[in-house]
């Protein structure tokens, strides 16, 4: 995984839309239990790659600094993200495969989005500057 944090991420994302459009399958118990295989390998390629990526753009007297809001905002975002996906999922009642597709591309498009950015990350952490 050395070298190539967002490629890794973007690999760990592409699980995760996996497992959402898994989801828009069936609401059979098996399905689900898919679901979570699936998006626990994603969280697998994701977690570690997360503090590679702080610690790379953080100055090393930051560093701390950067962990502690990164995790703030992570604990934030799983609240939130509760609470809006919950009230998505209700504006979607009767639709739910839907639903579940267009959570899984969306998680598709980041995952792009990640694997595109890997090669302007990689310039930054190596030369220590902004990327042009």
């Amino acid at each position: 995984r050395d070298g190539h944090p967002f490629v890794w991420r973007g690999v760990g994302v592409l699980f995760y839309a996996g497992a959402f459009m898994v989801l828009a399958i069936s609401p059979a118990f098996i399905v689900i239990i898919i679901f979570m295989v699936i998006s626990t390998m994603g969280e697998n390629f994701t977690s570690p790659t997360t503090q590679t990526v702080v610690t790379l753009i953080a100055p090393v007297d930051k560093r701390g600094t950067y962990i502690g809001a990164y995790s703030f905002y992570t604990s934030f975002g799983s609240f939130a993200g509760s609470v809006l996906g919950l009230l998505m999922l209700s504006f979607f009642s009767g639709i739910t495969p839907l639903f579940w597709i267009l959570i899984g591309t969306g998680t598709f498009v980041v995952a792009a989005l990640y694997v595109l950015l890997d090669s302007k990350f990689r310039a930054t952490s190596l030369s220590g500057s902004p990327a042009a």
